[in-house]
């Protein structure tokens, strides 16, 4: 029996999440994910039949990494005895374009590889008997060629179905409790699969994190002997998930072990892009029915930048003109070529204009001198921020018996 396998899942690093759907045979249209010929010879009724068949019931999910690994699972159940059900959890790794020795197989209703087949070179996993097979437990490997997806790659579908395939070797570590499960059968997977193809170029492109986010980990096992441990690297001790938040692009790295004390590792590469820093500039006072042009500048970041301006103003670009009739704080968010954001805001306070009042002054010239006739005027100077305003009034006086002077 060889040792574990195992994998690390992150948002991150996931590049297809596909749905696992059983194949319908083209030749007896038979509905099944899984293929083992002896299995069930000890069991009431044997493996006679299409007893050796088995589809899947629930779960039925393939998610594969820019790391070239990927973790699939899925409950299947008998097509003859449905007590009969097994849950499938596997590790692939090793993901190559190029075909391996041994590889591509073809048989069934496929007469060769298309070209969008690529490969698995490692294929471990664990099978557990669950109702009528409760207590069964088995390891698997690859057997001969390697695990193989694409176009027609679930070689018994009809043609054109997008799929994959794999054969295996099992090791019978416990049997159900009612009878002795075959072994040293034929096994394999063929199945059908959504998402269609991956390209060697989306197959490596993971995703970023900005400093300041988090993302999860999760170690995924299989094979060996169950009842594993985790244990990872960076200080994040042990246990199946962690929640990590880099500040520089880090690796991570986890190692299994089973209950047999064997063990395995895989590590992932998180990249940690850099916050931009925005700018919005001073806070800024004008006065009523005046207007200011705003300007932002981001650095640091992955250049290009978009702005945005939420209303009001609304819009794009590092600057914007504003006439605000009471004084307003408007924010701006910057994002960089990453995703990476940041957001800064600048304050406009409008100051009122000044008011001037004259008719005092007027009633008070005429008061004191009731003999002389005033015509009065002011000229202001207009307000410039941080100058005073400065105001004047003119008045030319005249008696009534035509003597004049003038105040100012």
């Amino acid at each position: 029996m060889s040792g574990p396998a195992v994998q690390i899942a992150s948002p991150l690093t996931l590049v297809k999440d596909r749905i696992i759907s059983n194949e319908i045979t083209c030749s007896s249209s038979i509905e099944r994910a899984l293929y083992i010929d002896c299995f069930l010879d000890n069991a009431p009724g044997g493996t006679s039949g299409n007893a050796k068949y088995w589809k899947i019931i629930s779960g039925g999910a393939l998610r594969e990494y820019c790391d070239g690994t990927a973790y699939f699972e899925m409950r299947v159940q008998n097509l003859v005895t449905s007590t009969y059900k097994l849950d499938v959890k596997v590790v692939l790794s090793g993901r190559t374009y190029s075909a391996p020795p041994g590889s591509p197989h073809i048989e069934g209703c496929t007469s060769s590889a298309s070209s969008d087949w690529y490969y698995y070179t490692n294929t471990t996993g664990t099978i557990t008997g669950v109702e009528g097979l409760a207590g069964a437990l088995l390891s698997i490997d690859r057997k001969g060629a390697s695990f193989q997806v694409g176009t027609n790659a679930s070689l018994y579908a009809n043609p054109g179905q997008f799929g994959a395939s794999g054969w295996l070797i099992y090791n019978v570590i416990t049997h159900p409790s009612s009878f002795k499960l075959g072994t040293e059968c034929q096994a394999d997977f063929n199945f059908l699969l959504s998402g269609g193809a991956l390209t060697a170029s989306q197959s490596t492109a993971c995703n970023t994190i900005c400093v300041g986010a988090s993302t999860q980990l999760t170690a995924n096992g299989a094979g060996g002997k169950p009842g594993y441990t985790y244990t990872w690297d960076n200080g994040l001790g042990s246990g199946q998930t962690k929640t990590v938040s880099p500040t520089t692009t880090t690796i991570y790295k986890v190692t299994i072990t089973d209950t047999n004390g064997c063990t395995s590792s895989s590590q992932t590469t998180i990249t940690v892009n850099p916050q931009p820093v925005l700018n919005a500039g001073q806070d800024v006072d004008i006065c009523t029915g005046q207007s200011v042009l705003l300007t932002v500048n981001a650095t640091n970041g992955t250049p290009p930048y978009t702005y945005n301006w939420p209303n009001p103003p609304g819009g794009t670009g590092t600057s914007k003109s504003v006439s605000p009739t009471t004084t307003t704080t408007y924010v701006v968010t910057v994002t960089d070529s990453k995703g990476c954001t940041a957001t800064d805001n600048v304050k406009v306070t409008v100051n009122p204009n000044p008011t001037i009042v004259v008719q005092a002054l007027v009633q008070s010239v005429l008061g004191a001198l009731q003999d002389i006739l005033c015509i009065c005027m002011f000229e202001t100077r207009p307000c410039v921020w941080n100058v005073s305003c400065i105001c004047r009034i003119y008045c030319h006086c005249e008696s009534k018996s035509n003597s004049s002077s003038n105040r100012k």
